[in-house]
């Protein structure tokens, strides 16, 4: 495919399948509604500076989720999905994490860039990168995801690239002896 076909057809630098990225229906596929104000203050300022970063790669990113359910954050510990033990632990459920993605130059989500060939990024990585180039995309959007001050999952033991928490509210811990519900944290947003 052809470079500049490719370059031009991703389009404005925040618009995904036509639509303005940052509107609180095209940016995630939930949850982006009840994350805290500072969260995705944030998140929009890892989208801009990740989509200038990826784009002469034929990537963009999005965030693929925000706030989850209890229900879903423990449906997702008994898929494997999620390593933790409590699903009051996760800062998804108290609207203070979201998951990042890769989106290909179809408007798909991909955890795994690497696997389109028609990609700058594949180029790039195939002929000057000896490394995994998955690993090296997750890497380069980990470094942009903490200079927006959150916590990457990228540097867990559990490698968990997608992932961004904003702790500067307290561990879960001292979340949940605060606020015992996510819910008493939301309505404090108010």
């Amino acid at each position: 495919m052809n470079k500049k076909i490719l370059l031009a057809g991703l389009g404005a630098l925040l618009i995904y399948k036509g639509k303005d990225l940052f509107s609180s229906n095209t940016i995630s596929g939930e949850g982006w509604d009840n994350l805290h104000p500072e969260v995705k203050a944030r998140a929009k300022a890892v989208i801009k500076e990740a989509n200038k970063h990826f784009k002469p790669y034929g990537l963009s990113v999005g965030v693929f989720e925000g706030v989850r359910s209890i229900d879903k954050q423990q449906q997702e510990m008994r898929q494997g999905d999620s390593f933790i033990k409590d699903a009051l632990r996760s800062y998804h459920v108290w609207g203070l994490a979201v998951d990042f993605v890769f989106i290909d130059v179809k408007g798909n989500w991909t955890w795994e860039p690497i696997t389109n060939k028609d990609t700058a990024w594949y180029e790039y990585v195939t002929n000057y990168f000896t490394g995994d180039g998955n690993r090296q995309a997750w890497n380069e959007l980990g470094a942009i995801i903490k200079k927006q001050g959150f916590e990457w999952g990228g540097d867990w033991r559990n490698f968990d690239g997608p992932h961004a928490q904003l702790t500067t509210f307290g561990r879960s811990r001292d979340l949940i002896a605060q606020y015992g519900e996510p819910e008493n944290l939301f309505y404090s947003w108010a």
